[in-house]
Order: C-alpha cells, then sequence, then structure tokens
C-alpha cells in the first residue's frame, strides 16, 4: 500500500482533484465548515475529500523524496545505499561481534528477512 499510497483511485485526474482540494483547504481555510460552505458540499464528505487529498499528497511528497533524496540509512551512517548497508551488516554478522543478536535483528529491521549464512 505505501508504494501506491498517491494511487488512492484509479482515476489520476481525481486524485489530482482531492489533492488540490485538500491543498486549497491548507492554504487558504482556517475550517472545514468554511470551505465546505463555499463549495457548496457536506461537511462530513468535505472531511473525508480533505483526509484522502492529504493521503495522496503526502504519497506524492514521498515518492518525490525517495526519487531524489540520498538514501539514508538505518543503522549504519556510513552507508550509501541500501545494497551497502545490507552487506556491511552481513560482514559484521559473519565477523561474530559480542552483540550478534542485536546485529541479526537490526539485519532484520532493515531488511525483513532473518539472517542466514551465504544469504544473497
Amino acid at each position: 500500500m505505501k508504494d501506491n499510497m498517491y494511487k488512492l483511485t484509479n482515476v489520476p485526474e481525481l486524485n489530482g482533484i482531492l489533492q488540490s482540494l485538500y491543498l486549497e483547504y491548507r492554504n487558504d481555510y482556517l475550517t472545514v465548515e468554511k470551505i465546505a460552505e463555499h463549495k457548496n458540499i457536506d461537511v462530513e464528505f468535505m472531511r473525508e475529500i480533505i483526509r484522502v487529498g492529504h493521503q495522496i499528497h503526502e504519497g506524492i511528497i514521498e515518492a518525490i523524496k525517495a526519487a531524489f533524496l540520498p538514501y539514508k540509512p538505518m543503522h549504519l551512517s556510513w552507508c550509501t545505499s541500501y545494497e551497502e548497508e545490507v552487506e556491511e551488516f552481513k560482514e559484521l554478522i559473519e565477523g561474530k561481534p559480542a552483540d550478534l543478536k542485536l546485529l541479526k535483528n537490526e539485519y532484520y529491521q532493515l531488511t525483513g528477512k532473518v539472517y542466514r549464512k551465504g544469504t544473497k
């Protein structure tokens, strides 16, 4: 769901309209009631429009960040890519550190996979 957060509907034009209404509310109105009154829309329906528009907007922002910002390591601050961080974890774990359990847990947090020697 996270990858498609900015595609909450199958109609791209509708996504754009919902996002625009959300941004109009954020930039031009103090209350949901006032924008609902100006747009002649039921207040509860306007709340839902704003909620969905906000989700679409945040999904677009996250997609832009992922596409253009440098990699932020989860655990190993010197790594510059996900792949490098995974490989560094494998080397650390295979080096038999004092806190092997902690490293394996952090590897799982990073990859979502349980560490097994020789895994790719």
